[in-house]
């Protein structure tokens, strides 16, 4: 690989900052006088009155005068009644202060509701991106029109990801384990004590190659973190084997005169991802000795398809439907077929991919490229082999991983005959991931007492929101969907409460299309309702989607349900009721 470009230090110190920092050292060093000050007052508070009167105004015809995302973030902030019923003494008021992750939600519902805010952000964004190239948190324009998501900067200009003082801060500040080389040593101790080698694949985001756009320079050199080359070549010492996707991209980019990677998404272009694919198997085939398989003779490639899309870092923009600054990019996928049926994971392979969306790009049908036509499909094409995957969008560092923990602890042997496991990450995830620890101990499959229909039956159930997984708000990652995992209590089969069935683990759509569902307006005490079916009759449908997991790692085990969310209002009196 070419040397990468170095960027001056000063990059480096903005990049170091989040946007919230950024504010905050900008306003501590900022001071007002005189009118000005009182000026921005006044501003501010007509804003805040134009947005009463913008949202009850616009509801009044259809919900009274009391409706809309204004009275709606409001209410959120009130107390509830345990919250009043806690208090005994003046001492006791800063119970009714409302908890960070109410203030969130209120502020989520004001993002994703608000009348003014659907009306006004997308033709002030669409006047920013036209007349002064201007993005916003998550996206940034380059003149020539090509976007990156701001993250894959970050990742490239930022502090080198191995700087001990960087490790120390996201450490602290964080609460991660922030340092990729000791979580990948462990992973591969623990694989090599089943006779199991160990595979790192760091697909480089686009900043990698097409940075120079935002710089504009025309040096030729890559971008690379400044920690990339160090931790290359500790892996090099601690004898891990790495297949670098840099090396064949750079050489396929001089050979061809094109760009790798998809002008207005933040993943590699189909040639470049076939590339990779066809050099990997190289090595594998080099490195790995298989046993008889049919697989060879029942793959092939399909007709070529020609797709069109903007792709996931236009969609964060959040530009009108009308805007024509960025026309569609039009490529080429070539599905993947075995046998009469498009390509499908092969858990006896003795190959396990661990992937996140640079796996799914082309394989997905909902990112909007293709299906079947990805980097698993293609791998296993040029391999001539079948091959087993587990990929999930985003979160890289860990989320694969943590599948993988899940199934052993189940009782559920994937790594059963595997002779070799593929840690495909994006190269962000080195600078921003949780390099958790996770152990990987084959446990015994037991008998639950959480709810789970027989597949492929479907139950209606109702329960209590004792715990929820995170929430992504739109616009804050370049994926449209997410799914959320929920704990219920008091889980009963029929609305009157009369049929108890204890507790139940739930996953739902969060957000999808970039529009938070009402799954994601519940808070923890709110009786909802679902509809139901086992998780496992639809897991191949569903676990390749970005979700926010509950914090006890120890439900993993347990089973659990896909849920689609019924409206039902509970009776006030009810726990979690206003």
């Amino acid at each position: 690989m070419s040397g990468a470009l170095q960027i001056p230090a000063a990059s480096s110190r903005v990049a170091a900052l989040d946007r919230e920092e950024e504010a905050l050292e900008c306003l501590s060093t900022t001071q007002f006088h005189g009118v000005s000050r009182g000026a921005l007052v006044l501003f501010f508070l007509l804003t805040l009155l134009a947005g009463i009167v913008g949202e009850t105004g616009f509801y009044a015809g259809s919900r009274g005068p009391w409706g809309g995302a204004f009275i709606d973030a409001l209410y959120r902030l009130f107390p509830t009644k345990g919250q009043w019923a806690s208090l005994h003494s003046v001492s006791d008021l800063w119970h009714l202060l409302p908890e960070p992750r109410t203030t969130r939600d209120a502020e989520q519902a004001l993002d994703q509701h608000a009348a003014l805010v659907k009306v006004l952000r997308p033709s002030i964004q669409m006047i920013l991106t036209q007349h002064l190239r201007a993005g916003n948190e998550q996206a940034l324009v380059a003149p020539d029109g090509w976007l990156f998501f701001r993250k894959d900067w970050d990742s490239v200009v930022g502090p080198g990801f191995l700087n001990a003082d960087q490790l120390h801060k996201r450490r602290e500040q964080l609460g991660i384990q922030p340092d990729p080389l000791v979580a990948i040593l462990d992973f591969r101790r623990q694989l090599a004590a089943r006779g199991i080698r160990l595979l790192i694949v760091p697909a480089p985001v686009k900043p990698v190659f097409e940075g120079a756009r935002l710089v504009r320079s025309s040096s030729g050199q890559l971008i690379q973190n400044r920690s990339y080359g160090s931790w290359r070549q500790k892996l090099a010492d601690h004898r891990i084997d790495l297949f670098d996707p840099s090396d064949v991209l750079e050489a396929r980019m001089r050979e061809t005169g094109k760009s790798q990677y998809l002008q207005t998404d933040t993943h590699w272009a189909p040639e470049g991802m076939r590339a990779v694919s066809e050099a990997l198997a190289g090595w594998i085939r080099e490195h790995l000795e298989f046993g008889p398989s049919d697989g060879a003779s029942a793959m092939a490639a399909g007709e070529l398809q020609h797709v069109s899309n903007h792709g996931d870092t236009y969609a964060l923009l959040g530009l009108p439907d009308t805007q024509m600054l960025f026309p569609k990019q039009t490529v080429s996928v070539l599905p993947v077929h075995r046998g009469a049926a498009l390509w499908k994971a092969d858990p006896t392979s003795e190959v396990l991919l661990l992937g996140d969306s640079f796996t799914n790009i082309f394989s997905l049908g909902s990112m909007g490229w293709g299906e079947s036509a990805g980097f698993a499909e293609h791998l296993s094409l040029a391999l001539g082999q079948p091959l087993d995957v587990m990929s999930r969008n985003s979160d890289g560092a860990f989320a694969t991983r943590g599948m993988l923990q899940r199934e052993l602890a189940a009782g559920r042997d994937r790594l059963n005959g595997k002779k070799l496991v593929i840690w495909e990450f994006a190269s962000r995830e080195l600078a921003f991931g949780d390099w958790r620890f996770l152990e990987m101990t084959l446990g015994e499959k037991k008998t639950s007492s959480y709810f789970c229909p027989p597949a492929p039956g479907k139950r209606r159930v109702w329960g209590t929101v004792a715990e929820m997984g995170p929430i992504s708000r739109p616009g804050s990652v370049p994926y449209k969907e997410h799914i959320v995992a929920l704990r219920l209590v008091d889980v009963t089969l029929d609305q009157d409460g009369g049929e108890s069935a204890g507790d139940c683990l739930v996953y739902a759509w969060s957000m999808k299309e970039q529009r938070l569902t009402e799954t994601a307006s519940l808070r923890v005490g709110d009786r909802v309702a679902f509809e139901v079916c086992a998780w496992d009759s639809v897991a191949e449908k569903f676990e390749r989607f970005q979700r926010g997991e509950l914090s006890d790692a120890s439900l993993a085990v347990e089973p659990s349900v896909w849920g689609e969310w019924i409206p039902f209002r509970a009776d006030p009196s009810e726990a979690g009721a206003k």
